[in-house]
């Protein structure tokens, strides 16, 4: 009964098991036993805690692990090391883990979406609208795309449906601005965007309108 990535650590006599259903989910019980409840720390590759002890002592232990999160990753140097991931129960999707370690986290295209959701090659000579609104003029480049635009929500959604096509075993798929600013100025994205006192307003209406589709 066990879910993806959980661990089931029990006490019985003289034993110690630890039990789950798949590699990674095994090796953050091995870890948490000894993170958890020997003190082990991994900090960076080459800075760990391994205390010295003569002898290991355990409590009665029956309990179950489960990540808080479904994608967990950090951006440094640190985490270019699947080992140092593992002990920290991280499942990068940037370079992957082995599946010796129990595989990684599938995530596609990873950040930074929105022209390859609606590439302006493709779009922005014949549909300018479908862009943001800056300063009174339509911007096709380094900045981000109306989403307020039904037919850019149409297009997205498209797209997003052919990349779970193309990609069947990746567990999410990134619709998120572009990286920088130049967020759409048009009257119906401001006028959400100030209802909700942020530009994440119309990012978040936008990418719940896909998801909503996709659940459907």
């Amino acid at each position: 009964t066990l879910k993806e990535e959980n661990y089931y650590l029990k006490t019985q006599d003289d034993d110690i098991f630890i039990i789950s259903n798949d590699a990674r989910g095994l090796l953050y019980g091995v870890y948490a036993l000894l993170k958890d409840e020997w003190g082990c720390r991994w900090y960076t590759r080459e800075v760990s805690v391994i205390p010295e002890r003569k002898k290991l002592t355990l409590p009665q232990l029956d309990k179950i692990g489960s990540p808080a999160f479904e994608s967990r990753e950090v951006y440094f140097t640190e985490a270019s090391d699947p080992h140092w991931c593992i002990r920290n129960r991280l499942n990068r999707s940037m370079k992957g883990i082995p599946d010796s370690l129990g595989g990684g986290f599938g995530v596609y295209p990873f950040v930074h979406t929105y022209y390859q959701l609606v590439p302006p090659k493709q779009h922005f000579a014949k549909h300018p609208e479908y862009f943001s609104l800056i300063d009174e003029k339509r911007q096709g480049h380094e900045a981000q795309l109306c989403l307020t635009n039904p037919a850019v929500l149409k297009i997205a959604t498209r797209q997003v449906f052919k990349w779970i096509e193309e990609h069947p075993s990746t567990r999410i798929i990134t619709v998120d601005q572009n990286d920088g600013g130049g967020w759409c100025q048009c009257k119906k994205c401001m006028e959400i965007n100030d209802a909700e006192g942020s530009q994440s307003g119309t990012i978040l209406n936008f990418a719940n309108a896909i998801a909503d589709a996709v659940a459907k």
